[in-house]
């Protein structure tokens, strides 16, 4: 439910992955990158759903987590997150397009 004290975000990444790359992508990317944010103390309630589409680009992916906006700084200053995206960006160059939402829950 909605509090003017605590706001919960609503995270969304979007992952357009290439055809040729999609499953190694997806190995690495549950192993590494979903891992390491499941280890965070500030993330919760993670989901990965693959967008049903025809997208001649590639496979879509929406990782989507919730995280109290008093930890959303801190939760994207943290190293560990930092050094994944680097190298997910190293390892697959070209081979995707991402983006980021955040959404402020209203109501849950």
């Amino acid at each position: 439910m909605y509090s003017k004290d605590m706001k919960t975000l609503l995270i969304n990444e979007t992952f357009i992955v290439d055809h040729n790359s999609h499953n190694e992508w997806l190995d690495w990317f549950k192993s590494h990158y979903i891992a390491a944010i499941k280890e965070s103390q500030h993330s919760k309630d993670l989901i990965l759903s693959k967008i049903e589409d025809d997208n001649p680009d590639g496979k879509t992916y929406a990782l989507q987590f919730k995280i109290d906006s008093i930890y959303f700084d801190v939760f994207q200053k943290e190293e560990n997150l930092i050094d994944l995206r680097t190298q997910l960006n190293n390892k697959f160059n070209n081979k995707f397009a991402s983006f980021v939402t955040v959404l402020e829950i209203v109501e849950d």
